[in-house]
């Protein structure tokens, strides 16, 4: 809540949460999901939403929404995983920390030692400003952009692709992030002509064990500055990558909100702050459900705060890379292309990794940055 224009936590005694009952059919299963999900008023709590949910009678499931200003991914897995053994009768382990010890050593002597060095680590990465990309956008930048205007559609790779990306990791000696975040830089390069990027990505911040199975919210925003060189081969470029990469995490302890301050980045309600293009991995254990492919393949309601947002889920037996996208910026045909280019970056690469990023050429698309900047291509 504000008092005085300024935000504080208020701390109820007592809530009430209400938890709705819907009955629905097998293939109405993402679409319910989709609509679940809805704003909350923060002034209002609590900020979260229960529902429990029966499919054809035959199976039934507990969802659940929360604000992230509550919980990140990890907590609600918890939150489920605890659930669940309670629901079995099993006790969860008793934890050795909480929250509160978490803030108590981010503001210890010897913590705020470590966020100074890494400060200047990024006020020195950033010395000569920060490059802003220019996407082949279709629609002119409204004054307003909220995250609920965005829509989603995903690259499903079989089962044959995906053993090739895995075996490609393991030849090149690197990540799943740092060869999709090299592939992102370069489609970003063809499409925009451009060399400097910066893409945000968000971790965990639990690097410390002990901070695992703690509820609560440890999420940051880092970003990733990277440069084109346009001579050397993709699998040089892999290594840049990758130390880029490297370099942002060991200094992730640093906040975002931080860094926007010190840079004194002027925040805007139609951009983000720093990046517009955002790059994120997932891992699964379990293989991706039938129904959940499914509905990777058509443009659905999703959110995101960025332009275009790239999740990229490993799956046990598939990789999928969706994109989120700003339906205020982009047509949905737009990003259908911009999915086509990536994928055949990525077959470019799978052929060889010793090809030129100067030689990947995808139907002379590094043309398309024209003067109107509408992306019409022709396949």
């Amino acid at each position: 809540i504000q008092i005085n224009n300024e935000i504080v936590q208020k701390i109820e005694k007592k809530i009430k949460i209400n938890i709705e009952r819907f009955k629905i059919k097998s293939n109405e299963i993402e679409q319910f999901k989709s609509n679940f999900t809805k704003p909350f008023d923060l002034n209002k709590a609590p900020v979260l939403r229960l529902a429990y949910v029966n499919i054809n009678d035959k199976r039934k499931f507990i969802i659940f929404d929360t604000h992230h200003i509550l919980s990140d991914k990890l907590t609600q897995d918890i939150l489920s995983n605890n659930f669940e053994q309670l629901y079995n009768g099993i006790k969860p382990e008793e934890l050795r920390l909480r929250y509160r010890d978490y803030s108590e050593w981010q503001n210890s002597k010897q913590q705020q030692k470590i966020i100074k060095q890494q400060e200047n680590y990024w006020l020195e990465l950033f010395k000569e400003g920060i490059p802003q990309i220019n996407l082949p956008v279709d629609y002119t930048r409204p004054e307003i952009i909220t995250s609920e205007n965005s829509y989603s559609i995903g690259l499903v790779f079989n089962e044959t692709k995906t053993e090739k990306i895995r075996k490609l990791i393991l030849r090149e000696n690197t990540s799943l992030y740092a060869l999709f975040y090299s592939i992102l830089i370069v489609f970003l390069h063809k499409i925009t002509g451009q060399d400097n990027f910066v893409i945000g990505t968000y971790t965990s911040g639990r690097r410390n064990a002990d901070l695992e199975k703690i509820v609560g919210v440890f999420i940051n925003t880092v970003v990733i500055p990277c440069k084109v060189n346009t001579e050397i081969e993709f699998r040089s470029f892999l290594k840049v990558c990758g130390n880029a990469i490297f370099g942002a995490l060991e200094n992730q302890e640093y906040q975002f909100n931080d860094l926007v301050k010190k840079l004194g980045v002027e925040r805007s309600a139609n951009h983000n702050p720093v990046f517009d293009v955002a790059l994120n991995l997932q891992d699964f254990d379990d293989n991706l459900p039938p129904e959940q492919e499914e509905s990777f393949r058509t443009h659905l309601k999703s959110s995101t705060k960025v332009d275009l947002d790239i999740q990229v889920y490993n799956y046990k037996n598939k990789i999928i890379v969706e994109f989120i996208y700003c339906n205020e910026l982009f047509k949905s045909e737009t990003i259908d292309r911009f999915m086509e280019y990536f994928n055949l970056i990525l077959d470019d690469i799978l052929n060889s990794t010793s090809v030129r990023i100067s030689d990947i050429n995808l139907l002379e698309c590094q043309n398309i940055n024209k003067e109107q900047r509408k992306v019409e291509f022709d396949f």
